[in-house]
């Protein structure tokens, strides 16, 4: 069963004395991973901030991972259960969040004296998902696998009033296998460049973008069944990745430095320079949908 949805929320808030550019850039990451035990991480800062946690058991395994940087966040969870005939049947599950805010500076051409402009942003996001048996075992399982996250704008109308638009976007995918009759679902999300709703904001105030994404995958199986769920958007939520960042006037343009945006173009801060990096938590999951069935058949034929 799938379930999708993106549905955009716009408003315009009074409040009191109150100014988007005002307050610093805020990060926040968690990640969790459960097979036989429960382990848990979070960290926050006003810089780029990474977690990863892993359990690993006999029986199952399961990743988490979690990342916000400049201009982006990212999150993935992935986990694989199988019991033997002796012990019956079991759960496994991954969990990640990651949240982003950026401040925004607008710089206003010379003809430019007071007044509200139109501005709306641009994001991008993409990922893989997949729940369901990892083998055409005979035994019953459900699987489980989703995202959700969203991305909102806000700006103020005047020193009193802020405008904010909040795009929300998300899908899940449950697989329910009875004796192996049902091949492996998988998803593969496009490329999705989305676009906010216009809102009449005042440069001078500068605007607020929030990023958040979560990620999860479970498990739960019996005695004789090989099951796996993986939702990856380590890669996914960030500015557009070509074109402006912001839809704004002739003549106006915008700068973020904790977001990595330069006269209105996000500077992708994770294509490296110099050395390559250390491999990205994608080679986990490979091992994750491919090397483990193989401990998993030997041990289940001696």
């Amino acid at each position: 069963m799938k379930r999708v949805f993106i549905l955009s929320l716009s408003a315009t808030v009074l409040l009191g004395t109150a100014s988007i550019g005002a307050a610093a850039t805020v990060t926040n990451v968690s990640a969790r991973a459960v097979c036989g035990g429960i382990y848990a991480n979070t960290d926050s800062g006003t810089g780029p901030v990474q977690v990863t946690q892993a359990a690993n058991t006999q029986d199952c395994v399961s990743f988490a991972s979690a990342r916000a940087g400049g201009g982006f966040v990212g999150v993935s969870a992935a986990t694989q259960g199988q019991v033997d005939g002796e012990t019956g049947g079991g759960s496994s599950s991954a969990v990640a969040g990651a949240l982003a805010t950026f401040d925004i500076f607008f710089v206003t051409p010379a003809s430019y004296t007071s007044g509200l402009i139109n501005v709306s942003a641009n994001f991008f996001y993409t990922g893989l998902m997949n729940a369901g048996p990892h083998t055409l075992d005979t035994g019953n399982l459900t699987a489980t696998a989703s995202y959700n996250g969203f991305f909102e704008l806000r700006g103020n109308v005047s020193n009193l009033t802020i405008a904010s638009d909040k795009i929300n976007f998300g899908e899940t995918e449950r697989k329910t296998v009875q004796n192996g009759t049902d091949g492996p679902a998988v998803i593969l999300e496009p490329s999705v460049v989305a676009v906010t709703n216009y809102l009449m904001i005042d440069p001078t105030y500068g605007a607020r973008v929030t990023m958040n994404l979560q990620a999860f995958a479970e498990t739960a199986y019996d005695a004789t069944a090989l099951s796996s769920a993986t939702a990856n958007f380590y890669n996914s939520l960030s500015f557009a990745k070509s074109g402006p960042v912001f839809n704004l006037p002739e003549g106006f343009s915008a700068f973020s430095t904790d977001g990595s945006i330069v006269d209105n173009v996000w500077i992708d801060p994770r294509i490296p320079v110099g050395p390559a990096p250390v491999p990205l938590p994608a080679s986990f999951l490979l091992l994750l949908t491919g090397g483990l069935a193989v401990r998993f058949a030997g041990k289940r034929r001696t």
